[in-house]
């Protein structure tokens, strides 16, 4: 082996579900999206429905399927995990 180690550090590790192309949307909008370099909901989180509807091929309803999603998306990581109050897993 070696003696390289990998600096994880350098890049922040982001959920796969933050990924538009990996959301519960529509394909014609996950299109727009992307061909208007838009890769990660989080920063559709950010923007105002008036910059959205700015984005080539994205109208009001888009908007709105959009919104649901992210909000979706907050109640699943908001959800109570499986775990025990002490923050360990159960022995089963």
């Amino acid at each position: 082996m070696s003696g390289h180690r990998m600096d994880w550090s350098k890049k922040p590790v982001r959920p796969k579900s933050d990924l538009v192309l990996r959301s519960g949307l529509p394909a014609w909008i996950i299109r727009a999206l992307r061909d208007s370099g838009v890769k990660r909901l989080s920063t559709l989180a950010g923007m105002s429905d008036e910059a959205l509807l700015i984005i080539p091929g994205i109208g009001r309803r888009s908007v709105s399927l959009i919104r649901e999603e992210i909000d979706r998306l907050a109640d699943i990581r908001s959800a109570p995990s499986r775990r025990g109050d002490n923050g360990h897993n159960e022995a089963r």
